[in-house]
């Protein structure tokens, strides 16, 4: 009978370790056949078609499809305080405090992070084909593995007094600074302008719009009869 405890709690641990090993190979079986799902999609190009495509489409939904096209804000895109020339459609803001911590088992000063401050901003826009159809980004802040790019980072760094470094080796932790950081999901300063003329044709930005001395496409010559500001990623 002494050894039942040990028994049992072998036991247990072992349940408990396989029941966590079915948990964890579920939810990786369950994110390959999602990516498969994903390598697999179909390609559309917004369109006309794509309309034709999701009517016959029981419950006009694709589960999985890949679809490409510029983006366009729906009203001002966000601009970066940082960098006045850069602006973008999804914007995050953090600020993460670093602090060295003792280990006194390794007798080595190991880093610690911990976010003090996160701020995400986000605008509407659509994803716009070539003849000017246009897909609705609804949920952007549920998408995963979206490409942020870094538009500041900053290191606030701590300078230390006799005192502070003393408390410091007492209590067992440096603050080593502060980081601060921002990033956002860009579109293009120079708007790429679309001169609706019956012509389609894309030739130039604002800027050399404005300049042009007649309102004529530079390319056919056709009158300019409608202007699109277009937004590139």
């Amino acid at each position: 009978m002494d050894g039942f405890p040990v028994k049992m709690t072998e036991a247990v641990c072992l349940g408990a370790s396989l029941t966590l090993s079915g948990i964890c190979y579920y939810l990786y079986r369950k994110s390959r056949t999602t990516l498969d799902k994903l390598d697999d999609a179909p390609h559309f190009t917004i369109d006309g078609k794509l309309k034709d495509i999701l009517k016959v489409t029981p419950g006009a939904c694709l589960q999985y499809a890949v679809i490409e096209g510029a983006v366009h804000p729906v009203g001002e895109p966000l601009t970066s305080p940082f960098q006045k020339d850069f602006v973008g459609v999804l914007q995050k803001f953090m600020l993460r405090e670093h602090r060295l911590v003792w280990n006194g088992l390794s007798r080595t000063w190991t880093d610690s992070e911990r976010v003090l401050h996160q701020r995400v901003n986000a605008v509407p826009f659509v994803l716009v084909g070539s003849n000017e159809t246009a897909v609705k980004v609804l949920c952007p802040l549920q998408a995963s593995g979206v490409h942020m790019e870094t538009t500041h980072e900053k290191f606030h760094q701590v300078n230390y007094g006799l005192g502070d470094i003393i408390g410091q080796y007492l209590s067992g932790e440096k603050l080593k600074g502060q980081l601060e950081t921002e990033e956002m999901l860009k579109v293009r300063t120079d708007r790429i302008t679309f001169h609706w003329n019956y012509c389609g044709h894309v030739c130039c930005c604002h800027s050399c719009y404005q300049a042009l001395p007649h309102r004529r496409c530079p390319i056919c010559r056709q009158d300019i009869s409608r202007v699109v500001p277009l937004y590139h990623v």
